[in-house]
């Protein structure tokens, strides 16, 4: 009869060959910064005997970022202090290396070294004498994409866009603005979504490191939304393929609701739009079923109205790198459209007009413009939260009371909730600084 202990260190051994056989050998690793020049800055962060990283802030966040989720139900858009978010991803070029830096109770240390291997906490194991998180490095094969059919061509230009464009003088650098989608089967058992925001943020600090030998112009994508779809989105993009008792995505039909979806005006601020999926991508040409595809994308459509991109991802090995430097590739054409930045100018609240005055301010100067002193501000059926100031005043010598709608300053608190509520572009809004 075979023993208890013999039984699970065989289990244990045939468990890490077949995870071996998909992502190469793994080993535990404590990482430690050993030299931090200054906050935000410069540092060095020492994973093991053979790899020693210096890294920098590899700049993917605007001042503004905006993360979008669901929360019981209801669409929630948080705006977040890109300052401070990119002072959690950093790179080293040198070594083609991306990571995440999470330094709350412990350093967290999740990304790419050298193309191939990766590194993320682990938790099944205790820390090291010195208090430090246990880490796994692993290796994992470079995912590329299918590039013989992965992407639809637009329209041709016509004589005279081809001219414009000839003549469009190029500048030294280029800041794509992007709108990553991911699905909840990336991160719903994640706690918190700021994990969904800095292993987005590493995936673009290794796009921008492939784009790193780019010159005239000079290639920096950067991330400047991440919304996590709900079902109800997923169900109206999503169209399936079944083959075989097997599920993929069908990356023809979905590629044109998505086209669809950010017609819409919450999206017409971004460059381009990539969705990031887990579910396994297939395409039909001919009646052959493709599932070779690992991304797909319009050609030559930034800044279009087929500005956008599907990249197969697990949500945890990094493998859509190559797939989204691939299909961001094929969206790129033109730089004219790329040279007003959306998101480059921050929302920091001590700088926005609602930081410098009162909604009863902001009434009694509204109302007095139309010759109505004493105006004040007054909450009706919630229209704060709807950014809007109910303005009116207290009776007059005839007992009149005059009133009028105004629209609230930008950084108006507009609920009591904490972290705070502000008015952002219209809407009722979380802002982190």
């Amino acid at each position: 009869k075979m023993s208890y202990a013999l039984w699970i260190f065989l289990f244990i051994s045939w468990t890490v060959i077949i995870d071996a056989s998909r992502y190469g050998r793994r080993r535990l690793v404590y990482p430690r910064i050993i030299e931090a020049r200054s906050y935000g800055d410069q540092l060095t962060l020492f994973i093991d005997e053979d790899t020693t990283l210096n890294l920098q802030p590899a700049d993917v966040f605007p001042e503004a970022f905006l993360l979008q989720y669901e929360k019981g139900g209801t669409p929630v858009k948080q705006y977040m202090n890109g300052k401070e978010l990119n002072r959690m991803v950093y790179h080293d070029t040198d070594q083609r290396a991306a990571v995440s830096l999470e330094r709350d109770n412990g350093l967290r240390v999740h990304g790419i070294i050298r193309d191939s291997l990766r590194i993320r906490p682990v938790s099944i194991t205790g820390r090291s004498s010195a208090g430090r998180i246990a880490h796994e490095m692993f290796g994992d094969e470079e995912h590329f994409s299918n590039t013989r059919r992965d992407y639809f061509a637009a329209k041709p230009l016509q004589p005279a866009q081809l001219i414009n464009e000839r003549n469009i003088q190029v500048p030294n650098t280029v800041r794509p603005e992007v709108l990553m989608m991911v699905d909840t089967d990336h991160h719903k058992k994640r706690n918190k979504k700021l994990t969904a925001v800095l292993y987005c943020g590493v995936l673009m600090a290794c796009v921008n490191i492939r784009y790193f030998s780019m010159t005239s112009p000079e290639l920096k994508v950067k991330l400047s939304s991440v919304k996590i779809m709900f079902k109800s989105l997923t169900r109206k993009l999503y169209k399936f393929i079944q083959y075989s008792s097997t599920s993929y995505l069908d990356v023809n039909a979905t590629i044109f609701k998505l086209k669809e979806e950010i017609q819409l005006t919450s999206y017409q601020s971004y460059d381009a739009v990539l969705m990031l999926t887990s579910k396994k991508l297939a395409n039909i040409k001919k009646g052959i079923l493709d599932t070779t595809v690992a991304g797909y994308a319009f050609f030559a459509a930034i800044c279009t109205a087929q500005r956008v991109g599907i990249v197969e991802d697990n949500g945890f090995s990094l493998q859509g790198v190559n797939s989204i430097a691939h299909e961001l590739g094929h969206l790129q054409s033109q730089f004219e459209c790329l040279l007003t930045e959306m998101f480059g100018k921050g929302v920091g609240t001590k700088r926005l007009p609602g930081s410098f005055t009162t909604p009863d301010k902001t009434c009694e100067e509204s109302l007095l413009a139309h010759k109505h002193p004493r105006g004040f501000h007054e909450d009706q059926n919630g229209m704060l939260e709807q950014c809007i100031l109910y303005c009116t005043t207290p009776p007059d010598e005839n007992l009149y009371i005059w009133n009028m709608n105004v629209t609230a300053d930008e950084g108006t608190p507009c609920s009591d909730t904490k972290p705070p509520k502000l008015c952002i572009a219209d809407e009722c809004v979380l802002y982190l600084e």
